[in-house]
């Protein structure tokens, strides 16, 4: 079915798309979005990394309290927050998954060693974060420029070609340039999702 499909794969890409940092572990994740594809999201993640503590952070705190109530089991810890600041300034890994449409958080709570995954269609990141960073990568130009934060630049004339420094199989398979500043990845595109999906459905019938 197809919505079953997308939310696993969706997952499946955020947690590929880390693969290139040589990581096992991030302490600290802080996850904006509560919904069915950040359940499926951090199912990945929690899969293939260590990651001691969660912050989610979700507009309905109902929604928030009961994604955490079924992570509790997974033996992390995981805590509904409401502060954005707290959650960022402590967290090495930040996703935003969200239907907002302006920065979720200031680009001042985030550390220069932080990694920074936006997945929703709508502006979640601030602009300035991502004109500090040390590497902004894409999934797919083409998609990432149609939706989300590097569309809404584009919007109101923000947008810079040379802000984009490549994709993320350019890092995974040749490594991070040696810019300083945080991380940005921006997966929009949607074959490389459905790549992913027919990866993890090959390896689970053992032909992979």
């Amino acid at each position: 079915e197809e919505g079953t499909a997308y939310k696993w794969r969706v997952g499946a890409v955020a947690a590929a798309a880390l693969e290139g940092l040589g990581r096992e572990d991030f302490p600290g994740l802080c996850l904006f979005g509560a919904g069915r594809l950040a359940y499926t999201t951090l199912q990945a993640l929690l899969h293939r990394y260590r990651i001691d503590r969660v912050d989610v952070l979700s507009k309905n705190e109902d929604s928030r309290r009961e994604f955490v109530r079924r992570f509790r089991d997974h033996g992390i810890d995981i805590n509904p927050v409401s502060s954005p600041e707290i959650a960022v300034r402590r967290s090495s890994l930040i996703i935003t998954m969200t239907d907002a449409d302006e920065a979720l958080f200031s680009d001042e709570w985030v550390e220069d060693d932080a990694v920074i995954m936006s997945m929703g269609g709508g502006q979640e990141l601030p602009f300035e974060l991502i004109h500090r960073a040390g590497g902004v990568y894409v999934d797919d130009l083409e998609g990432c420029l149609e939706s989300g934060d590097l569309a809404r630049m584009v919007e109101e004339s923000l947008y810079d070609p040379e802000l984009v420094t490549g994709t993320i199989a350019d890092y995974i398979h040749n490594g991070l340039g040696c810019r300083r500043g945080p991380m940005v990845i921006i997966p929009r595109g949607m074959a490389a999702m459905d790549v992913m999906q027919a990866v993890d459905i090959a390896r689970g019938l053992g032909r992979l």
